[in-house]
């Protein structure tokens, strides 16, 4: 783009020329328009979150500068200059919005793409809106972009922030973009280099939440704290310190027993975090994630974590906290990738346990079985809502070990693996979205070795149900290369 020669050997366009200039006007004007569509792919408006160092590479776009571009170009007037070899160079301001195109102009590619028409356009636009080729030489009007205050950008910067940045890297065939099947030819694409970019950059620093998933993140950060702390004050009921007291009991192998260490540990951590969105995972599986290496107390919350439940449950959202959380302090999705640190822990000489055995002992050992009802809990009449039951499973496991520790070495095997086929169902059903009634199969496993034979009658009459889904599992298990059998450890593995 060059700049003002002159106006000796400006004129008027040609009729033919017009209806060229037009075109590339109103291409363009589609192009900028089809980015505002894509904004949450290629544009940024919260530069303030970034270092400079992650923006010197980066011409970052906001969409109040793509507004402006279009409002620009709508009003812009074209003059033809017979002598200037350039592409385009504006008028002096004194003359209008006026962009006088060169020679080279006519004979550029109309599509997209480097050196093309819409680029120089764009590039156009842009000094007229104040952009220099240098930022440096920016006027004070397009200083004032809120971008260009962090990321100070040039006319150049800007025009190839939709040319080589934004624009499809494959051909037009057959009526669609193989790069990601866009129909519409006057367009930027969701898979350019500015997304994929722009992603990596949002997995590491997250985006802003708005103002409310900022207060409704706080709400679930202070359920899950209350959660916590209602352990710690129940603590005799459901968790233990003493590595050696259920060192001989076979039951244990499907219930993760929790120190009152890790318990404070999470406390802690939740205290500190802060909360970022990923808007950049809108599909997929992914609720919620952590990078600890760059940022070890920000939990980033993907779309699908505000459609989970608000109150503890397996698949919630305190427990979706609690997973993370257990991450940050070095908690692996298995036992064999758990940190250093947490291998030297309490928590590990009395029990190893992942983040799923972490966020299962809350969300289902823990947790009530009863309902909430005007005011209180039925099963243990406890009134304040986000607490853990001195009723639950972990409370009537530790308490009859306790008393008949004698009794339980004895426990039959084959009702162990039913109780944990049984749990696997119960996380199914959830992740399904069916109602979870939980039988009273767990009272049966927490009777003696002579008492079981009198529970027969309960397990037989779950087990009509868990046929179903033990056929959902092998399913499962088949696609995934699964081996079901009783766990051998605390470690309850992968999530299913």
């Amino acid at each position: 783009m060059g700049n003002w020669l002159g106006f000796s050997t400006v004129r008027t366009l040609r009729k033919k020329e017009s209806k060229v200039a037009s075109e590339a006007q109103q291409r363009t004007l589609r192009i900028l328009q089809d980015t505002l569509k894509k904004k949450d792919y290629l544009l940024v408006d919260e530069t303030e979150m970034f270092d400079d160092w992650e923006l010197r590479h980066l011409p970052l776009i906001s969409t109040e500068l793509v507004k402006d571009l279009i409002s620009q170009l709508q009003t812009v007037t074209f003059r033809r200059e017979r002598a200037s070899l350039t592409d385009a160079y504006v008028c002096p301001a004194s003359e209008g919005q006026i962009i006088c195109l060169g020679r080279r102009f006519w004979r550029q590619p109309k599509f997209l793409k480097y050196d093309s028409r819409p680029e120089i356009l764009i590039h156009g636009v842009s000094q007229l809106l104040g952009f220099r080729d240098s930022p440096e030489n920016n006027t004070a009007k397009a200083k004032n972009y809120q971008q260009n205050k962090q990321c100070p950008l040039s006319a150049t910067a800007v025009q190839l922030a939709f040319s080589v940045y934004m624009s499809h890297k494959k051909n037009y065939n057959n009526g669609s973009y193989s790069c990601c099947g866009e129909r519409a030819k006057d367009t930027v694409c969701e898979k350019s280099l500015m997304s994929l970019e722009l992603k990596c950059l949002w997995f590491i620093k997250g985006s802003l939440l708005n103002e409310v998933q900022s207060r409704q993140a706080c709400v679930v950060q202070q359920r899950a704290l209350n959660i916590l702390q209602d352990t710690l004050k129940k603590k005799d009921s459901l968790l233990v310190d003493d590595p050696d007291e259920f060192v001989d009991q076979q039951l244990l192998g499907s219930c993760p027993l929790i120190s009152t260490h890790l318990v404070k540990d999470l406390i802690h951590q939740l205290q500190e975090v802060t909360f970022r969105g990923n808007k950049h995972l809108e599909t997929g599986t992914t609720i919620a994630h952590v990078s600890p290496d760059y940022a070890p107390r920000v939990i980033y919350l993907c779309p699908l974590f505000w459609k989970q439940d608000e109150f503890l449950a397996m698949n919630s959202q305190p427990e979706t906290l609690f997973h993370e959380a257990s991450h940050l302090l070095g908690y692996g999705h298995t036992i064999k990738k758990n940190q250093e640190k947490v291998k030297m822990s309490p928590q590990h000489k009395l029990c190893p346990v992942s983040v799923y055995c972490i966020e299962a002992a809350f969300a289902f050992y823990m947790n009530h079985r009863g309902s909430y009802v005007d005011g209180s809990y039925t099963c243990c009449g406890e009134t304040f809502r986000d607490t853990v039951c001195e009723k639950s499973v972990m409370s009537s496991k530790l308490r009859y070990l306790r008393e008949r520790k004698e009794d339980v070495v004895g426990l039959n095997e084959e009702m162990l693996e039913f109780f944990h086929i049984w749990v696997l169902s119960m996380k199914l059903k959830s992740l399904f979205g069916q109602q979870c009634d939980r039988p009273s199969i767990e009272d049966g496993l927490l009777l003696s070795h002579q008492g079981l034979l009198e529970a027969e009658g309960v397990r037989e009459s779950a087990q009509e149900e868990v046929d179903i889904w033990e056929q959902i599992l092998s399913i499962i298990i088949t696609r995934d290369g699964l081996t079901m059998k009783p766990p051998e450890s605390c470690d309850s593995g992968d999530k299913i």
